[in-house]
């Protein structure tokens, strides 16, 4: 049950959960919620706790969080929906601070923030926190693919040099070796420096291979391809894209290094294959998700990963995909509004 709300608090439909930095994406699906009349307030995490107020009271009546921002204080008991795109709670950087005092504020600041907005039981989110967490997991989403039908390459995740060596052997004289980092990457409309990007390995790498015992990582036979697909999954909806990197040297090994200046074109994927990303997403428990596929030469999906919290900019901007639409569609649809 939830405490009478405050008079004096802004009405906000649905919570838009992202950073600072973020722009274009955040833009377009605030811009289609705003035309269909639907009050949204953006908040950047990355602005708690030194910009942002965050509340949980409790007693005998029931229970009310509140959010106080620069654009005012927010019930949110009463929050229908939330788009959780990205959630990265900030640091504290106070020159006063001891540093073990700061970190300890930033520490108990993450805990308070990952503990309280995801208590917001009543509304729709786009991702679940949990789940979206859950899901960031390489090994997780291998499982689940082979499950649900996809083809996958072959893999080794391991810090075991000797497994790991085998490994390569097997595959480097006929297809090559790539290995990529267990964390989930992201890969802005701006190429930021961030993303850790997929790596062929070479002779002079495989003399490095014992240092995989500090380092687990996930290792594949690089995958021929005739183009990379990526798929926005919102709910029911999909939508892809696709890059022809058969041209490109270093684009065979991961599309966002191509030198080359590679347009994307529109992507309809087979019946039977959106019937399986479907059923992915269920076991994930995810309602968005950008999916990436390769494409082979003899034309076979082969699944790669998906990342809960996946960009799509440039899929709108350049193919005009209503993806923005899809999102704020669905956050109406799904939040009751």
């Amino acid at each position: 049950m939830a405490l009478t709300s405050d008079m004096n608090k802004t009405p906000v439909d649905v919570l838009l959960l992202t950073h600072s930095g973020d722009f274009y994406t955040i833009d377009l699906v605030e811009r289609e919620l705003a035309d269909k009349g639907i009050s949204a307030l953006r908040i950047n995490t990355d602005q708690f706790p030194t910009r942002i107020g965050l509340s949980a009271n409790y007693n005998s009546t029931g229970t009310c969080y509140s959010l106080d921002s620069a654009d005012g204080s927010i019930d949110l008991n009463q929050v229908k929906a939330v788009w959780a795109r990205k959630l990265w709670p900030g640091s504290v950087h106070d020159e006063k601070l001891e540093p073990n005092v700061a970190a300890t504020c930033t520490h108990q600041s993450h805990l308070a923030f990952m503990s309280i907005m995801p208590l917001l039981q009543e509304a729709y989110w786009m991702n679940d926190v949990g789940a979206s967490f859950a899901a960031e997991s390489k090994p997780l989403q291998l499982k689940v693919a082979l499950d649900v039908g996809f083809e996958i390459p072959e893999t080794i995740i391991s810090n075991h040099p000797e497994q790991v060596g085998e490994f390569c052997q097997k595959h480097h004289q006929t297809t090559g070796v790539i290995t990529k980092r267990l964390g989930t990457t992201t890969q802005s409309m701006e190429n930021g420096s961030d993303a850790y990007f997929t790596t062929l390995l070479s002779e002079q790498d495989f003399k490095h291979l014992p240092e995989v015992r500090l380092i687990p990582q996930i290792f594949q036979p690089l995958v021929p391809k005739q183009r990379e697909v990526r798929a926005i999954v919102v709910e029911d909806d999909i939508l892809a894209g696709a890059i022809d990197t058969r041209e490109s040297k270093t684009g065979q090994i991961d599309w966002r290094i191509a030198e080359e200046d590679i347009p994307w074109q529109h992507e309809s994927l087979p019946k039977s294959l959106e019937t399986k990303i479907q059923s992915f997403m269920k076991r994930l428990g995810l309602a968005y998700g950008a999916i990436d596929f390769i494409v082979t030469p003899d034309d076979r999906y082969i699944f790669l990963e998906v990342n809960p919290a996946g960009e799509w900019g440039w899929l709108q901007r350049d193919l005009d995909l209503p993806i923005a639409s899809a999102i704020a569609t669905n956050l109406i649809k799904r939040g009751n509004m």
